[in-house]
């Protein structure tokens, strides 16, 4: 018996396998196999019946566009009947005149129309008496055709229009069988009757339109001596290829591409009278036909329509056969996955096994503190790490909360707020400082997810006291070098004024010395040429020092740039949306700023240069609301007309921290950048920024606190224009 290690392993490994295939096993693969294929039948069937009722729709909805439009069509003509009716029994007699009135429109409009004729109801005993009226209606060579003995006529005597329709003048249709019967039943019954479709002309496939007209008599007695009520006929004769053409062929609709159609007169032994203009392309096993009606007058026409070859695209047909196939493979692929799931069960669990060692090995040795809360913030467990960067122990924390160890009360809300409004499973970025057992204070970045359905909230936190602490001394000496920039500004402005008042006044100086020399020199001395020489000597030099001192104004002016001692005359109203939409921009914690100006306020216009002045007034407005979440700034504008000065007092929002650092900037602004080490919320830098701006407007900043609970007051003062 061979029993070397490498037969046993490979006796183990095939039992293994064998074991892994069982059907005990691997059952649910089965089943969802066998789901697979009675679902892919259900799709197939619900896929057919989705294309059927598709394709219904769709032919329905052709068939029904052709029918619509034929309703239209006859509608037309129903209409111009109508009308003439209405002409007839409200009028005592139509004349040719009104007559030709009457049916010139709808001849002109509608081309299926042939004609619009009249046709009287004529006994043999009438005839020349009829024909003698009908020349008295300037018909002045009427005659009834064919000739012929008849003892009754229904001659045509009005005729619109009848430059078309001469040879119809006079034709008596009581010698066409169709017309002839259409008349007699238009006689018996009340309403629009149609003739049958013949040729109604030579060359001429048509059908007739007509209603009978009552004479204008209700004496019995009277209608017995005439015979009956009927007077004659109003008809209509329609070109049937161009009514039908006209209806259909003239308004294609897209559908009707998809279906044909035939129009069957069966009351004339199935006579085919229209068919759709692919009638070639009807398939000879249509998927889907129809028989439907419509009435022309009293005349029931069939419509039979089926669809075409390929109707709905070979694609759609093939469409259940597609998801069937489709069905059926994601079936096989479903059985082969989950197979997998189930023969690879064993191997997963020794796999999380092994990862499940490996990811306590990183926890344990992680420098970043890894930890689970409950939903209030209470430890449930830690990492070894918490050791190393708060000096607690695992033990110590567990039970207690995290909000224990912040360093600022505000950061709890702030904290709080956040993972009330987190989404589940999304992490939550937050940094805080926090208090370590021994009361040193670092900066810890926690990512923190929420998970309601577990009850929990999983923390990662990271100790990144050494990256805030550069990031604040970069923003300190960032802030630094922001005073110092505005104090060269303030420095360059100050010597430039120097200068130019400096310039001012030697000149002003030395214009009298050289005035008076000149006054000297135009003296007469006829005998003392010394004199007059060392007085034009002086007043040479005199001339050098002018030129001297006008090239000193040059360079104080070349040392501001062009137009910058021009100041605005700047109205205080005009720059307030400017002023809150900058603070909009510079208000980095978001913090709720309301600017509420006196109404009672006056607006007087500044001397000042506009961007200058309105950034000193956002920044005191930023000193006097720094940190606050809500802040009310009252503001009252004046013009102080003793002191030539405008001047704003602006009143905030009660804050100890921010009286604090008005308090540290009062008695440290000699060295301020120095005492920024101090500040709180960019209260003591925004002062600094203001205080210098308007120093260099000329103008002066007074801060100080009303006392404990009492408002941060702010006046700032600016030269004020003498006119607007």
């Amino acid at each position: 018996m061979n029993t070397s290690y490498d037969t046993i392993i490979k006796n183990a490994a095939e039992n293994k396998k064998s074991s892994i295939f069982q059907f005990s096993k691997t059952y649910p693969a089965f089943i969802a196999l066998v789901v697979g294929l009675i679902l892919s039948v259900l799709v197939w069937n619900y896929v057919r019946e989705t294309v059927k009722t598709d394709r219904e729709v769709a032919f329905d909805k052709a068939a029904s566009s052709v029918m619509n439009r034929l309703q239209i069509a006859y509608d037309r003509q129903n209409q111009i009947l109508s009308s003439f009716d209405g002409l007839y029994k409200n009028s005592v007699q139509v004349v040719r005149g009104v007559f030709e009135l009457y049916g010139s429109i709808p001849t002109s409009t509608y081309p299926s129309i042939l004609s619009v004729a009249y046709v009287p109801s004529v006994k043999a005993s009438e005839k020349e008496d009829f024909i003698y009226y009908a020349r008295s209606e300037r018909y002045f060579d009427y005659v009834i055709h064919p000739e012929g003995n008849r003892d009754h006529y229904y001659p045509i005597e009005y005729v619109v229009p009848l430059n078309k329709n001469l040879h119809r003048s006079g034709y008596d249709l009581a010698t066409q069988p169709e017309a002839l019967e259409t008349i007699k039943r238009a006689r018996s019954k009340q309403g629009i009757i149609c003739s049958p479709f013949y040729n109604i002309r030579p060359d001429t496939m048509g059908f007739l339109l007509m209603f009978s007209v009552e004479k204008k008599i209700t004496d019995p007695v009277e209608i017995a001596l005439k015979g009956d009520k009927v007077d004659g006929i109003v008809m209509v004769e329609l070109d049937a290829k161009s009514f039908f053409n006209s209806a259909i062929g003239n308004n294609p609709a897209a559908s009707d591409t998809n279906i044909t159609f035939d129009c069957i007169d069966k009351t004339s032994g199935s006579q085919i009278i229209y068919s759709s203009i692919n009638k070639n392309n009807k398939a000879e096993t249509p998927i889907l036909s129809e028989d439907r009606t419509f009435k022309i007058a009293d005349r029931e026409i069939h419509v039979q329509f089926a669809t075409v070859p390929d109707f709905g695209g070979k694609f759609q047909g093939l469409l259940p056969l597609f998801a069937f196939l489709g069905a059926v493979i994601t079936s096989f692929i479903g059985f082969g996955f989950v197979l997998s799931i189930v023969t690879a069960r064993a191997r997963a669990l020794d796999l999380a096994d092994k990862m499940t060692r490996s990811q306590r090995r990183i926890v344990e040795s992680s420098q970043d503190i890894i930890a689970v809360m409950d939903l209030n913030g209470t430890w449930k467990s830690l990492s070894p790490a918490v050791q190393s960067v708060l000096q607690y122990s695992e033990n110590e924390l567990v039970g207690k909360n995290i909000y224990d160890s912040f360093y600022h009360d505000s950061d709890i809300k702030k904290l709080q707020s956040e993972l009330t409004e987190a989404k589940d499973e999304v992490g939550v970025m937050y940094d805080v400082q926090t208090k370590t057992k021994s009361g040193d204070v670092r900066w810890l970045s926690w990512n923190l997810t929420v998970s309601r359905v577990d009850g929990l909230i999983y923390a990662v936190g990271r100790d990144i006291t050494l990256q805030k602490t550069a990031e604040e001394q970069f923003k300190l000496r960032n802030k630094q070098v922001q005073l110092a920039e505005q104090a060269a500004l303030e420095g360059s402005e100050f010597k430039s004024k120097f200068m130019r008042e400096l310039s001012h006044n030697l000149r002003n100086a030395l214009t009298g010395t050289i005035g008076f020399l000149q006054l000297l020199s135009t003296k007469s001395y006829s005998n003392d040429e010394e004199r007059q020489t060392f007085i034009k000597t002086a007043e040479e030099s005199s001339e050098q020092l002018y030129t001297f001192i006008t090239d000193i104004i040059d360079i104080a002016g070349d040392q501001g740039a062009v137009g910058q001692f021009e100041r605005d005359k700047i109205m205080f109203s005009t720059i307030t949306p400017k002023i809150r939409k900058r603070i909009n921009e510079k208000n980095a914690n978001k913090s709720q700023l309301t600017i509420q100006i006196d109404k009672k306020s006056e607006d007087p216009v500044a001397l000042v240069y506009e961007d200058v002045f309105i950034d000193s007034l956002v920044n005191t407005y930023l000193a006097l609301s720094g940190g606050m979440e809500q802040c009310t700034l009252e503001i009252s504008v004046r013009a102080n007309t003793y002191e030539n000065l405008l001047e704003v007092e602006i009143l905030s929002t009660p804050d100890k921290d921010v009286a604090d650092a008005i308090l540290i900037y009062k008695n440290e602004s000699t060295q301020l950048g120095e005492a920024l080490t101090k500040d709180k919320n960019d209260v003591m830098f925004n002062l600094g920024l203001a205080a210098s701006a308007l120093r260099r407007l000329n103008g002066s900043l007074m801060i100080d606190s009303l006392g404990e609970g009492e408002q941060n007051v702010a006046m700032i003062s600016v030269p004020l224009a003498k006119g607007k």
